[in-house]
């Protein structure tokens, strides 16, 4: 029987709209997924109740400790840890394949498929991967409208960019790769798997965990990246295409390498219009690179999960660097007027001195 473990912040009596939440982690991701329960909590808005559920099999009982009480720190959610090892013993991971894109893809990944086999009660949910900071309110996502597709997701940018201009990543062409091997119908639609709002109805009648993992038993030694990829063709013109603002993907260490490189530039206008959306209010930050905030604190808008990070009790025990502070406005203030009147007292002792033996 699959072991279920709740925490409740506290009993939803007041009637709020429920909003699931899927995450999954294994331990190395239970910070960072502590710090996004904490940022989607403190954002969300009166009314709403986030009913967060962790898909996991290797989160340690102290770092589950910590979720719980950033979670219960609010009086708008709960979290449940769903151990996954009953659901998942009839599935065999697959060999990390060799050209899969320099990252080792771990069973965490694949919970995903599983949604429909852990949301019963609502028709639609919330799936983030772990490497996100929620820096909006969710439940505007919550209630878009997805009716008649199987779910709702963003695109993803360095994807679309590739497609547009053809860049070779290290001799490999992602152009050939999602018109040739994944066969999309429009190769500019890939979506990103690490925000997904899910049509429960939709994927069960459509039997979306059966379809995923007969394809990926199939197609994996030949896909980049397995989860995401199996999705995509999988539901292939059935997904609305959300506001990017909904997935805004970080990139590399600094921004504004992307942006002197000129590649916005280099892409195809509607695609170009559609990362600009995004880029002036982001509402989920996904740090999509290795390049992630808690051990480059100052990675592309890593700032944005600091400012989260702070809040969490165990911010002091974060084992690598921290971001430097920023200074409150009125503490520059009050530095700059001391340093004028300390200028200016050395000022009069000089003149004192100078005129002390005419005195």
């Amino acid at each position: 029987m699959t072991i279920f473990r709740i925490r409740w912040s506290r009993a939803n009596t007041m009637q709020d709209k429920i909003i699931p939440i899927i995450l999954a982690a294994d331990d190395n991701y239970a910070r960072p997924l502590a710090v996004l329960a904490h940022s989607i909590l403190l954002n969300l808005r009166p009314g709403y109740f986030a009913d967060i559920k962790v898909l996991e099999t290797r989160i340690s009982e102290e770092h589950k400790k910590e979720i719980e009480t950033e979670v219960a720190k609010f009086q708008n959610g709960q979290v449940q840890f769903i151990n996954m090892s009953e659901k998942i013993s009839g599935f065999e991971l697959p060999p990390n394949p060799a050209q899969a894109a320099e990252t080792y893809w771990t069973s965490e990944a694949y919970y995903r498929l599983f949604i429909e086999d852990i949301v019963h009660d609502h028709d639609k949910t919330i799936y983030l991967d772990t490497d996100m900071v929620v820096d909006g309110d969710i439940s505007e996502l919550y209630e878009t409208d997805i009716s008649g597709y199987l779910l709702g997701a963003c695109r993803s940018s360095w994807l679309q960019w590739c497609v547009s201009t053809g860049h070779l990543s290290n001799g490999f062409s992602y152009r050939d790769y999602i018109s040739n091997v994944l066969k999309l119908c429009d190769p500019m639609s890939y979506f990103s798997s690490g925000m997904m709002l899910l049509n429960i109805k939709e994927i069960k009648e459509f039997e979306l965990k059966r379809k995923s993992l007969e394809l990926l038993s199939k197609i994996y030694a030949t896909v980049r990246f397995p989860d995401q990829c199996i999705l995509n063709v999988v539901c292939d013109g059935r997904v609305k295409v959300l506001p990017f603002r909904w997935n805004f993907m970080s990139v590399g260490e600094d921004r504004r390498e992307f942006l002197d490189e000129g590649w916005l530039r280099q892409w195809r206008p509607d695609s170009r219009r559609y990362y600009q959306s995004g880029e002036g209010d982001p509402r989920i930050i996904h740090y999509v690179t290795s390049k992630k905030p808690w051990k480059f604190p100052h990675c592309s808008l890593g700032r944005i999960w600091w400012r989260y990070a702070r809040k969490c009790d165990f911010y002091n025990d974060i084992p690598h660097p921290h971001p430097p502070p920023h200074p409150h406005p009125c503490a520059l203030t009050f530095a700059l007027c001391a340093s004028l009147i300390a200028s200016a007292a050395s000022c009069v002792k000089i003149i004192i001195a100078a005129l002390a033996p005419v005195m």
